[in-house]
């Protein structure tokens, strides 16, 4: 037996999850996990702004006000994903929705973070700017509209709770943030790389 809640009620629901091969399924322990992800996924925030703001192309000829203005946003929408994650993961464990989830407003102080980050960066390193739009699917408002839009579309209907595939087109998202991330990585590394190789051959 395991437990499943909405957002803002404070009454779990009981339930058991059926798998193909006939084992039961923990939603407390899928909670768990999604926790411990998008706990991850805050710390690659800051370790994104980090890399970004502190690369010789992006830094250069910069005031570092503006540096430090959008590292702030950074953190602030690293703080965001800390709370999802950390009530999703509490909630797991006690199989009751943790006190965070009356915080669930910060939701929307992260999509505009991370729209405003996408905003700054888009002249600087578009990739990094798609990483952004990309993470904006882990936002409360992202999730709304992957399960009722997104989801709808892919699956040709709809669901009076969750659509099919919803938490499949949020992990699409942000897989397509770490692809971004990636590509914008190797923008920032390859010039360095190949004034390596040209010095390595002299």
């Amino acid at each position: 037996m395991a437990r499943i809640f909405w957002p803002l009620s404070p009454t779990p629901m009981t339930t058991t999850c059926q798998l193909n091969l006939g084992q039961t399924l923990s939603i407390g322990t899928t909670a768990q996990f999604f926790g411990v992800g998008i706990l991850i996924q805050a710390f690659a925030v800051v370790v994104m702004a980090i890399g970004i703001l502190l690369a010789p192309k992006i830094a250069k000829g910069r005031y570092s006000i503006v540096a430090i203005g959008e590292f702030g946003i950074a953190i602030v929408v690293a703080a965001t994903f800390a709370v999802l994650g950390t009530h999703a993961f509490n909630s797991g464990i006690d199989g009751t929705p943790s006190p965070l989830q009356n915080m669930w407003a910060l939701g929307h102080i992260g999509l505009l973070g991370l729209l405003a980050l996408a905003w700054l960066w888009w002249r600087k390193l578009r990739t990094a700017s798609v990483a952004c739009l990309s993470l904006t699917g882990s936002t409360l408002m992202g999730y709304f509209l992957s399960m009722y839009l997104i989801a709808p579309i892919v699956t040709s209907g709809g669901s009076h709770d969750t659509a099919r595939w919803t938490d499949s087109v949020v992990a699409a998202s942000t897989a397509a943030a770490a692809v971004a991330i990636i590509m914008a990585a190797r923008a920032l590394l390859w010039p360095r790389q190949r004034k390596l190789r040209a010095l390595h051959r002299l």
